[in-house]
C-alpha cells in the first residue's frame, strides 16, 4: 500500500493502472523467489484500497480524459444557433451521448468505409408517436464496450425532460426532421455532404465548441 502511494509522488503519473504495473512486477519477482502474492491474503482490504485509490489519487498524465459536465453542455447549447442544421446536429449529438451513456462511435464513424457502431434512423422508435413523443427507444446493434456480447443488440431509452432548458428528446426530434432523407438505413448523424460523420471531425468540432 505504501509503495502504491509512493509511486504517484515519484514520477508515475498514469494513475492506478501505471502504479499497479510496478507492484505486479515486484510481486512476480517475489513469486519467482518462492513467495506468495500478498494481495491474495488481504483481498478485502486490497479491494477497498483499489476503490479509494482510483477515487482519491489523481492521474496527471497528458492523455487522461476529462469528463464533460452538464454545465459545459448547456454552455455549448447556449452558444449555438439551433436553427442552423450543423449546430443543431452537434448539440443534439452531445446531449444524446450524455443521456444515453453511449460512446462517440455511435454518432460518428472511424472512416468513410467503416460503418462501425454508428446509429441509423431505423434504430430509433418514438413513443407513443413522433409528434407526441415522451420517450425514444434506441436499438444498439453492436458495441465496443460489451466484449462478451459485442454483436448482440440491446435497447436503451431517453425520456423527455421538460424541466431542462435543452431537452434531449426535443433536440432529437428537431434534428430528425431536418436530417431525415427518406432512407431508414441512413446514418442518424452525417456531415454536410450527407456522408457519415467522421470521428475526427466530431472531436475537432467538440474541442472548438468547448
Amino acid at each position: 500500500f505504501r509503495f502504491m502511494l509512493w509511486l504517484p509522488q515519484n514520477g508515475v503519473r498514469s494513475g492506478w493502472k501505471g502504479c499497479l504495473a510496478y507492484v505486479t512486477e515486484v510481486v512476480n519477482w517475489n513469486k519467482q523467489l518462492g513467495f506468495e502474492d500478498p494481495r491474495e491474503s488481504i483481498e478485502y482490504y486490497w479491494t477497498q484500497f483499489r476503490n479509494s485509490f482510483k477515487r482519491l489519487v489523481t492521474a496527471e498524465h497528458r492523455a487522461v480524459k476529462l469528463p464533460i459536465r452538464p454545465a459545459m453542455l448547456e454552455a455549448m447549447a447556449l452558444d449555438a444557433n439551433l436553427r442552423d442544421e450543423t449546430d443543431l446536429r452537434d448539440i443534439c449529438a452531445y446531449m444524446f451521448l450524455f443521456y444515453t451513456g453511449l460512446r462517440i462511435g455511435h454518432c460518428a464513424v472511424a472512416s468513410a468505409a467503416a460503418a462501425g457502431h454508428a446509429l441509423r434512423f431505423e434504430d430509433l422508435h418514438f413513443q407513443p408517436s413522433f409528434a407526441r413523443c415522451d420517450r425514444v427507444l434506441l436499438c444498439i446493434r453492436s458495441t465496443k464496450t460489451r466484449m462478451r456480447a459485442a454483436g448482440l443488440p440491446f435497447w436503451t431509452a431517453i425520456e423527455r425532460q421538460p424541466s431542462l432548458p435543452f431537452c434531449p428528446v426535443a433536440l432529437l426530434q428537431a434534428h430528425y426532421m431536418l436530417a431525415w432523407r427518406g432512407n431508414p438505413s441512413g446514418f442518424l448523424f452525417t456531415s454536410t455532404s450527407g456522408a457519415a460523420l467522421l470521428c475526427t471531425s466530431f472531436t475537432t468540432t467538440l474541442h472548438r465548441r468547448l
